[in-house]
């Protein structure tokens, strides 16, 4: 079987590939083209993302070094792997559904556009999931977030739409900003960019530093999942965006936030106190009885 670094680089390029050939493609064959070719993308990383989960250890490859900021590095443990499998597990069917769906809105709006960002969204969530240092993690998510933003705003001759796009947006900015702050802490005590590192120099950092780094990336990521109070953006986004794409916020990514959110208070600088324990308890019940009362 290949392996899962030479997996996830026949991923990029296939999503790439996708982005040119939406681009070329006349608009009548873009939707059955970026059926065949996001569901082949699909295949590749649950291909990837599975053995990783049930045969792998977690690998490390080192892309190339930036004078400035280190090594670019991706990695995948079991964490990344299984919200890289959730998150081909909803790409594959909502791909092979764009087919016949897209096809409505032949002659209205763009297909080429349509396609670019559809695949190039792809490819920056799952570059965002394999992400191993804070340069490639920060640089994915803002992809992630411009991209989703085209998306939503896709439709873009309705005001509403434009303006959910525009909410969405600012919100996701605002997160960004809290969470590279959160990461710049961590970084200033850890004198270190890449996770490994970070991870290695936790048990070091201050109980001052780990409430602030708390606070910061658990409202940064909460905006992406769509927790209370920084959830208004996602009922405006949901019936703004295709159908299509709506269910590709609904199953991946929101789940981005719940990564963020595990990735650095779970994994990076792990919680020792029962207080941030509690605020996520109680942000969560809150979250999930405002979401049953909008369903």
């Amino acid at each position: 079987m290949l392996e899962t670094s030479s997996l996830l680089i026949f991923f990029l390029s296939i999503c790439g590939l996708g982005a040119v050939i939406s681009l070329l493609a006349s608009d009548r064959s873009n939707p059955i083209a970026l059926s065949w070719i996001a569901s082949a993308a699909s295949l590749i990383i649950l291909l990837a993302s599975g053995d990783m989960l049930l045969y792998r250890q977690p690998f490390q490859m080192y892309l190339w070094n930036l004078s400035s900021f280190g090594p670019l590095v991706i990695s995948m443990d079991r964490l990344s792997a299984l919200f890289i499998f959730v998150t081909g597990l909803v790409y594959l069917p909502v791909s092979i559904f764009s087919a016949s769906y897209m096809k409505r809105y032949i002659g209205r709006y763009s297909m080429k556009s349509f396609g670019v960002y559809y695949h190039l969204l792809f490819a920056s969530i799952v570059l965002l999931l394999v992400a191993g240092e804070i340069v490639t993690f920060l640089f994915s998510w803002e992809l992630m977030s411009i991209f989703s933003y085209l998306l939503v705003n896709y439709k873009h001759e309705e005001e509403y739409n434009t303006r959910a796009g525009y909410l969405m947006l600012a919100m996701s900015e605002v997160g960004m900003l809290a969470i590279a702050l959160s990461l710049l802490l961590i970084t200033v005590s850890s004198r270190a960019l890449d996770f490994a590192s970070l991870k290695a120099s936790s048990a070091f950092i201050n109980e001052k530093i780990r409430w602030a780094v708390f606070l910061l990336s658990f409202f940064g990521f909460s905006v992406k999942a769509g927790l209370v109070p920084s959830n208004s953006w996602l009922p405006r986004a949901h019936p703004a965006a295709t159908g299509n794409v709506s269910a590709i916020l609904s199953g991946a990514i929101l789940n981005l936030g719940l990564y963020g959110i595990l990735r650095v208070n779970a994994d990076l600088l792990p919680i020792h106190q029962v207080g941030p324990g509690l605020i996520v308890l109680v942000v969560g019940a809150v979250s999930a009885l405002v979401g049953i009362l909008y369903a």
